[in-house]
């Protein structure tokens, strides 16, 4: 059997340092963040992001910046509850000895978000909204090695050909001193169910987030595709969460079509709905990670093969 041996480089240059919003990666800690009178916050569900602002999708506000404060337009916004960030992320990769050929891929993408703390903007209480739209571009290297099961560069892929993708579009609303939350819109549903916050600290989108072949059904697709759906997620504890969320299901290839955009699609009729516990402790003076959970998942549209595409090749 040839050896391959395989070279990685990951350009990576934020305009706001990203979290998972932007790649799906392993990040950063935490950095604490004060906005006074009114501090955003409510328990802390996966920690991506670099501030707890949010009770689920991270915002980036207090994160370090490459061109600083933007002359005060960062905190001008910030202030009034507005949270962008601009991200440009790069992936090299190539095969320099073994296997069929000799290759090598770069791919990336653009991508901008918006987090708007309503509170913060209109006085409206523990609401927030999100949107998060990517242009990408490259090639999947394992197509160019003739390997049609994995991806090793978790950047590339369902993207289209198009300007701005849309990822993510949706409302959320905490209730009983955030001790509820309620998401509805647009939801990438991989990164609220099955996702595992610890596997993404390389390339490899095989390994990395959630499981298959979950992921690759219209049911539970998850960055960069959303669902039109909705959670509810409830936290009895600062460490425990409970959540179910129903999706509609795409008949298409794409959910929203090439752009993500088109979210009246035909055929919506069938649903997925998905419920969850977790248990997120962290452990000793260095406050380890633990990831937890067991979860259920039901699905009333039909599939011809859970297992392979239409091609007939493997997920």
């Amino acid at each position: 059997m040839s050896k391959i041996l395989i070279f990685t480089v990951l350009i990576f240059v934020s305009l706001i340092y990203a979290d998972e919003g932007f790649a799906q990666s392993e990040t950063s800690k935490s950095l604490p963040v004060v906005l006074e009178p009114y501090s955003a916050h409510a328990f802390p569900l996966e920690g991506w992001g670099n501030a707890v602002v949010d009770p689920q999708v991270p915002t980036l506000h207090g994160a370090p910046h490459l061109f600083g404060d933007w002359f005060g337009t960062r905190k001008w916004l910030n202030r009034r509850g507005l949270y962008l960030n601009v991200a440009v992320n790069e992936e090299y990769m190539g095969n320099v000895r073994g296997g069929r050929t000799r290759s090598d891929v770069l791919a990336g993408q653009v991508a901008a978000e918006l987090d708007i703390d309503w509170q913060r903007l209109a006085g409206v209480s523990g609401l927030w909204t999100h949107l998060l739209v990517i242009n990408g571009h490259g090639r999947n290297f394992g197509y160019n090695l003739g390997d049609s099961v994995t991806n090793p560069e978790q950047i590339y892929g369902g993207r289209g050909n198009v300007v701005a993708h849309l990822v993510a579009m949706y409302a959320e609303k905490t209730f009983l001193r955030k001790r509820i939350v309620v998401s509805a819109g647009d939801i990438p549903t991989g990164s609220f169910f099955a996702y595992d916050y610890v596997a993404c600290s390389f390339m490899n989108v095989s390994v990395c987030s959630n499981f298959a072949p979950g992921k690759y059904v219209p049911g539970g697709r998850d960055w960069p595709s959303g669902n039109l759906g909705g959670v509810v997620r409830v936290f009895p504890a600062k460490k425990v969460y409970v959540m179910g969320g129903i999706f509609a299901v795409s008949p298409h290839a794409y959910n929203g079509g090439i752009s993500g955009w088109a979210l009246a699609q035909s055929g919506l009729g069938k649903v997925s709905s998905q419920v969850e516990v977790g248990w997120m402790p962290w452990f000793g003076k260095h406050a380890l990670r633990g990831n937890y959970k067991i979860g259920a998942w039901y699905d009333n549209s039909r599939y011809p093969n859970l297992y392979a595409d239409i091609h007939g090749n493997s997920f």
